[in-house]
């Protein structure tokens, strides 16, 4: 009788070890092709967003210097060049 159920019990595992492997080569391939196309969107994601931080720091360094070039030419006596 436990001959019977070892023998069973050893038969379902080796049929989940065949379900679990075929699964996992049925699925494995797709899994990876995904992750690297997910891969290329994020870093495709990140250059843009890379991008629109370097255009929004110079717009924001252009404005600066454009005030701080006009505050240097409507007041020449400014305290920036001032001779203590």
């Amino acid at each position: 009788m436990f001959k019977a159920l070892i023998q069973s019990n050893q038969n379902v595992n080796k049929k989940s070890k065949q379900q679990r492997l075929r699964f996992h080569l049925t699925t494995r391939i797709p899994k990876v092709k995904k992750r690297k196309s997910e891969i290329k969107l994020g870093q495709e994601h990140a250059v843009e967003i890379l991008n629109n931080l370097f255009i929004r720091v110079m717009w924001l360094m252009s404005v600066i210097s454009f005030i701080v070039t006009t505050v240097t030419i409507t007041k020449p006596e400014s305290h920036l060049f001032s001779n203590d």
